[in-house]
């Protein structure tokens, strides 16, 4: 039963994802046509709502962000997200879409997310890595999508298949060497009876000129409601694709609840948050904030 499901959920992907055939390119090539898009969901108290950033026709998605919006945040306890995906379709456009799910309690607050596509012309040898977890009942799980030798990471996400809004991502980010990406889900503070899986995407390439990964941690470590890391990259450098994550021991009282990619046009800089749904006094330590950059 395990591996059926977990084929399932590979096959749902493979819907959504074409990989590529990866090809040798020159490691010095720049990422042309670089363009950032946001899009916004609907905005009203119904319990799950997705937003998709679609890349211009002829571009392809590299990386993204996005979540629960900013200025909501302090609404925003009751709800976890489940999806930061980057979607190389079979057809149409490229995209990246977010999607939060309310918690089992709910809430009667008006909300919604956002997505960030940060889109390019197309890249020879970029291809997307789509990897499973363990489909169980752990209350934990955070499975790796590795490039292959001599490619990185330029851009990261993942899905969690609806659970009643009772596991959230806690984790979504790029290794500090970019050669593969970390993707975590995490039951709520009082858990999930249920079984669940997930899926960790890298969307890989050859290394673009100037590539980077800064990660940078949140100045708070203790007990704090919620935390915010800024990770900026190098100066003449431009964002391909933003992460965050929690400490991988954090308890499921806190999930990660946005990664904001400032600024109306392309950035160089990313903020990353986190908030516990549920209170609690246990210390679950700093948050980082990641910026993939290039030239």
């Amino acid at each position: 039963m395990q591996g059926f499901i977990r084929r399932n959920l590979i096959a749902a992907a493979g819907a959504l994802v074409l990989l590529g055939a990866v090809h040798a390119a020159s490691a010095s090539a720049a990422v042309p046509g670089l363009e950032k898009v946001r899009a916004i969901s609907v905005a009203d108290s119904s319990s799950q709502k997705t937003a998709i950033a679609f890349c211009p026709t002829g571009k392809r998605v590299i990386g993204g962000g996005g979540g629960l919006v900013w200025d909501l945040q302090h609404h925003t306890r009751d709800v976890v997200l489940t999806s930061l995906l980057p979607v190389h379709g079979l057809s149409g456009r490229d995209s990246y879409q977010v999607t939060a799910h309310e918690d089992q309690g709910g809430t009667t607050d008006t909300w919604w997310v956002d997505a960030y596509a940060i889109c390019a012309d197309p890249i020879t040898g970029m291809h997307t890595v789509i990897t499973g977890g363990t489909y169980g009942s752990a209350a934990s799980q955070a499975p790796q999508a590795h490039c292959n030798a001599g490619e990185r990471v330029l851009g990261t996400g993942g899905y969690i298949p609806d659970t009643g809004g009772q596991v959230g991502i806690q984790v979504s980010r790029a290794s500090t060497s970019g050669t593969f990406s970390y993707f975590q889900g995490h039951e709520d503070a009082d858990g999930y009876s249920g079984s669940w899986g997930l899926l960790a995407y890298a969307v890989c390439a050859p290394a673009p000129a100037g590539y980077e990964i800064v990660q940078t941690a949140s100045p708070t470590t203790l007990s704090e409601a919620e935390k915010v890391a800024d990770a900026t990259c190098s100066a003449g450098k431009e964002t391909l694709s933003g992460g965050g994550a929690l400490a991988f021991n954090a308890p499921g009282n806190a999930m990660l609840t946005r990664i904001l990619l400032t600024g109306t046009g392309l950035s160089n800089e990313v903020l990353a948050v986190a908030a516990e749904n549920v209170s609690t006094t246990v210390n679950w330590d700093f948050i980082v904030g990641q910026a993939i950059c290039a030239t």
